[in-house]
Order: structure tokens, then sequence, then C-alpha cells
């Protein structure tokens, strides 16, 4: 069987081949316990959402840096291969190649994506991931997660 480990915010590893669901809501809701540990309740929903935001920016490894010069090198290598030329510096600061900047950004942000590794049946696990966390995260209540203060 194939492997394939993402790494969630807070350090939490998956296994998207080998994993039981379960297990995987009750680590979600305990690190997101301790994450919002100092959070008011009136507030939760900004960390709830905020931990989706990071778990998509994990999976699609957004690093702004290499994505921009990966872009970069792409097109230069398109233009040469096309056209036989080089690109002039200033043609990356063109509205058309910063709004290809900030498409990229936008892919980085998707919960749903062809491009998690570019196999739909892996991409279809990790997205499976994604629901499981999503549902543990917005299922959260502080109260079922505190110590029991009885004795």
């Amino acid at each position: 069987m194939e492997h394939l480990i993402v790494t969630l915010p807070r350090g939490i590893k998956v296994d998207v081949f080998e994993f039981m669901e379960e297990l995987l809501r009750k680590r979600v809701q305990e690190e997101f316990a301790e994450y919002t540990s100092g959070t008011n309740p009136d507030y939760m929903y900004q960390d709830k959402l905020l931990f989706i935001d990071l778990m998509c920016q994990r999976l699609h490894h957004a690093d702004p840096d290499t994505k921009v010069n990966r872009l970069i090198k792409k097109t230069f290598e398109y233009q040469l291969d096309e056209y036989g030329d080089i690109m002039d510096e200033s043609e990356f600061l063109s509205k058309e190649f910063m709004g290809d900047c900030y498409q990229l950004g936008q892919e980085d942000h998707k919960l749903y994506s062809r491009n998690f590794t570019g196999d739909h049946h892996t991409d279809e696990r990790i997205m499976l991931v994604e629901s499981i966390v999503i549902e543990a995260i917005m299922s959260y209540t502080r109260e079922e997660h505190e110590p029991d203060q009885h004795i």
C-alpha cells in the first residue's frame, strides 16, 4: 500500500492511506483544545477558520518565495522555448504576471485541489483528511474537552 504523510497544523502527521477516522478526529480536537486554550469562547470561530486556513497552506506547501520563483522560471523557459528570446526583467513587473502570482496564491488556499500531488486517488485521500479535520474543528466545543472538575 502507498504511504503519504501530510503534516497538519500543530505538527499532526497523518498517513493519508492509513489512518483511523475517529482517532484523527480525537487528535485534531485535542490539539485544537490546546491551540485555543486562551481564546475567549465568544471568538472561537476565528480560531476555527484560522486552523482550517493553516491546514490548507500546509497541504499546498504554500511558500510564496518558492512559488513565485518557479513561476518566473517557467515563464522565462516558455518564452525562450516558444519564441527563442530572453524576456526582459521588466516583463515580470507587468499586471499580467502579477495577476498570475495572485492566482497562485489563491490556489494555495483552496480546499478542493487537483494539485496536491497530481494523482487523483491520492488527492482524494488528502481531501478526505481535510473533511475529517474540518468536521472535527467545526464541531469542537470547549465544554466537551475541559478536564472534569468533579471528583
